[in-house]
């Protein structure tokens, strides 16, 4: 069975289906187009203490980096799609308002 690896920062995950980034109430979902596609961008990993000052305020997305951060990863070979999203789990989410890149 192949494997399709996403990496940031040199950490791998395997991504047979689909990958979800979330920010805020956005969410970009991405489907590899063929069985090989591999994505990669460049992050900064978020340390605890920067995860505890984002707590204290209410951000929204800026919309136009998370298309950017999308389109990047279309031209990588994957279908993306930017939506609205709602928890419904620790790790599920339910997408709404699908807009394809």
């Amino acid at each position: 069975m192949s494997r399709n690896p996403f990496r940031i920062n040199n950490l791998q995950w395997d991504t047979r289906d689909v990958i979800v980034l979330l920010s805020n109430n956005r969410a970009l979902v991405a489907k590899p187009e063929a069985e090989e596609e591999k994505f990669d961008l460049a992050t900064y990993r978020l340390t605890p203490l920067g995860s505890q000052v984002l707590r204290l305020g209410s951000f929204t997305t800026h919309e136009a980096y998370l298309r950017r951060v999308g389109k990047q990863i279309k031209h990588q070979g994957f279908k993306v799609v930017v939506a609205r999203y709602v928890r419904k789990s620790e790790s599920t989410v339910r997408c709404f308002e699908e807009e394809e890149l």
